[in-house]
């Protein structure tokens, strides 16, 4: 069973109420005990990136490591109707996705046990809560539309923790927000951080792994105080690298050169950790996974799986990292196709692996053998 929350609640008292760029924070009345988090009042849009802006990757240079093999990494962002909480427009595009996610997760798990697989599950931590009163204000239709059960998933984390193969549930904070906004300050941030591990203690985990909302990458210092040892780097494909800074025809142009790079099925990037002055490990990102659903239809299963499988010769050739990620939502529409594809490529990694060519580990288990040689030189993997 999962823990309960506690028998009494919290009156929390943070800063002084103040509004910073659209972000009101207020005091609140929270159910997790001996917990305080800042209440923010989430805006529509605050702090989403437009896609296909370029990225800042200064706060990702550090010492890169040398592996001995080449390693896959897989990685999901578990966030389900939290990530939406903000933009009714999104959730209902997600609704009938995250309405299928509860049984895909059950069925990708026996695939990650059937391959031995120890993924990362980057959990908005919002999810760890028992179903109950929402501690962020929302908008009307948030209470009127949204369902309960795609803003908890208690038993769906207990699942996950159990599973034979053992996974690494990591964090992608509390609420979904963008850690790199300016519209938020570091209290927010480190909030945030504090009570995903005050919850997660309760269920026997400690967090180790961050994903970042969005793929932005900010507020370092505050992951390694609260003990997180890796970190998923921000997209890393060639035409993010391109001219044209954050105007609208420089995102419109990254836009479409995404979709031919998928289209292609070119290999995906590959690289190395690194490790950033914070003391945490970059580990870098190289391809997402659209599913089966709808929205994937345009570039299709197959493509999708060649370029994976491009993407394990790659890092084996080169000894870097391949790193798959998706969201369990991905998953939720088309399932039985959804996890045939990454079955293909379960199998793929399996045969380098047995080939003695290829490790496959979470992040935490990367940045913990990373660890044992500070200097990031040698057979690391």
């Amino acid at each position: 069973m999962h823990p309960s929350t506690g028998t009494g609640k919290l009156t929390v008292v943070i800063h002084t109420p103040r509004i910073r760029r659209g972000v009101e924070t207020t005091a609140l009345t929270s159910s997790v005990e001996k917990t305080t988090v800042a209440a923010i009042r989430i805006r529509p849009g605050l702090g989403r990136p437009r896609f296909g802006q370029p990225f800042d990757r200064s706060l990702e240079q550090g010492t890169p490591a040398a592996l001995g093999r080449g390693v896959f990494t897989f990685s999901l962002d578990f966030e389900l109707g939290v990530a939406a909480i903000d933009d009714r427009e999104l959730y209902h595009h997600l609704r009938p996705r995250i309405a299928g996610t509860s049984a895909a997760v059950r069925d990708l798990l026996k695939l990650l046990e059937r391959y031995n697989v120890s993924a990362t599950w980057a959990t908005v931590g919002h999810l760890f809560r028992d179903p109950g009163a929402l501690d962020c204000e929302v908008d009307a239709w948030v209470e009127r539309e949204m369902d309960r059960e795609h803003l908890f998933a208690p038993a769906l984390i207990e699942a996950i923790a159990a599973c034979r193969v053992r996974q690494d549930i990591g964090c992608h904070t509390y609420r979904h927000i963008n850690c790199a906004a300016a519209e938020y300050d570091d209290r927010v941030i480190d909030d945030e951080l504090r009570v995903c591990g005050l919850l997660s203690e309760r269920f026997g985990l400690k967090l180790r792994s961050f994903v970042f909302p969005f793929n932005r990458v900010g507020r370092l210092e505050l992951l390694a105080k609260h003990g997180y040892t890796s970190f998923r780097g921000s997209n890393s494909e060639w035409y993010t690298r391109g001219p044209g800074g954050r105007s609208r025809w420089a995102s419109r142009l990254r836009s479409t050169l995404k979709r031919l790079d998928d289209l292609a099925a070119l290999p995906p990037p590959v690289d190395v950790p690194r490790r950033v002055p914070s003391g945490l490990w970059m580990i870098p990102h190289s391809m997402f996974y659209r599913g089966a659903g709808p929205d994937a239809r345009w570039i299709g299963v197959g493509r999708q799986v060649a370029k994976a499988v491009r993407g394990l010769r790659r890092a084996v050739r080169r000894r870097g990292v391949f790193h798959l990620w998706t969201h369990p939502q991905n998953l939720g529409l088309g399932t039985a196709a959804a996890l045939d594809g990454l079955e293909q490529i379960f199998k793929a990694t399996d045969e380098y692996r047995r080939r003695g060519e290829l490790d496959v580990v979470s992040m935490a288990e990367l940045a913990d053998r990373l660890n044992e040689h500070p200097s990031g030189v040698g057979k690391t993997c």
